[in-house]
């Protein structure tokens, strides 16, 4: 018995329709691709944009809402990993098509044209041109919330929290440089320490964490500081480095 392609089958079907013309079909075929094409172009050019005051009305119902942030959950965020949320022209990597896809798929589903967008990298991102960062891009609902259209790079190195911690604020800092003074004296023998000396060992420990406190400070002070420049609390949407 002959198999039926069924492919073949249906283009037979629509060659016989009355109302059928192929003309007709390719150029609603090339409307579409026209159309997605100046869609991708007017998305590039919001993208590489200034922002406006004119912020698109954006419904969100037609959103994923676990993607809904506030500023304030951005702000932390940035702050604990010394990023910077900025807009999306001042970034200097390349954008990837996956983004560029879920801006369209959006795009299709709103009333305006979207606009002001934001993206959440490390600052080195908005001067150079790496690919691992893991930026994050944003586009704004109003009321200070952002949704998150796409993320691409690599994971972020979780140790990077943690090495950028005492530049959060001077409050973090001061933390830092004590926690820092308590762990070298703790790794001091209490033989070697205690040399010599009649005081108590608490309070040779006390006073050997405080001097060691302020010659981190000074060393931070001196060294620190100018390479730091500023706390991420400052940072996180400022456009300068420092």
């Amino acid at each position: 018995m002959m198999r039926v392609n069924l492919p073949e089958a249906l283009q037979r079907i629509r060659k016989k329709a009355v109302d059928y013309r192929e003309d007709d079909v390719l150029a609603a075929f090339r409307s579409m691709l026209e159309e997605d094409s100046l869609m991708e172009i007017n998305l590039e050019n919001a993208l590489q944009s200034p922002p406006n005051e004119n912020h698109a009305k954006v419904d969100a119902s037609q959103l994923d809402e676990s993607r809904v942030f506030h500023l304030a959950h951005i702000k932390r965020l940035a702050t604990a990993y010394r990023l910077r949320f900025l807009d999306a022209h001042l970034f200097k990597g390349e954008i990837p098509s996956e983004a560029i896809s879920e801006l369209k798929s959006i795009q299709r589903r709103q009333p305006e044209a979207l606009n002001n967008f934001k993206i959440m990298a490390p600052a080195s991102l908005f001067e150079l041109s790496y690919q691992d960062k893991d930026p994050m891009l944003f586009m704004p609902l109003g009321n200070n919330l952002y949704y998150l259209v796409h993320q691409w790079g690599k994971d972020m190195n979780p140790l990077r929290k943690l090495i950028v911690y005492p530049f959060r604020n001077v409050g973090t800092l001061i933390k830092s440089m004590f926690v820092i003074a308590f762990l070298f004296q703790m790794a001091i023998p209490t033989n070697i320490m205690m040399d010599g000396l009649g005081d108590s060992e608490f309070a040779m420990r006390i006073w050997m964490t405080l001097h060691v406190f302020i010659a981190l400070a000074g060393i931070v002070a001196m060294f620190g500081y100018p390479y730091v420049k500023n706390f991420n609390s400052v940072l996180w949407n400022s456009r300068y480095s420092d």
